[in-house]
């Protein structure tokens, strides 16, 4: 039969690195005249900032401003 090699339970630590502090944003897209485009570049901004540790908080916002569209989405820390 095998026999233990020590009966002393092993700790585990956890890692020193600070707590994000809770947040939140409103990122915001370029103006443009399509939609498409607005729609696309806020996608990127979003997947950057989910990189970072923050999340999509509802649905994302377009206005209409001077002829261009512009398009924002709320984040939160999680």
């Amino acid at each position: 039969m095998a026999q233990k090699k020590g009966t002393a339970a092993k700790k585990t630590t956890k890692s020193k690195a600070p707590a994000p502090e809770p947040g939140y944003q409103v990122v915001m897209s370029v103006r443009s005249a399509s939609l498409n485009y607005t729609a696309k570049r806020l996608g990127e901004l979003v997947s950057e900032q989910m990189l970072d540790g923050w999340g999509p908080h509802g649905s994302p916002i377009v206005a209409i401003d001077q002829e261009q569209y512009v398009m924002s989405q709320a984040m939160t820390r999680i």
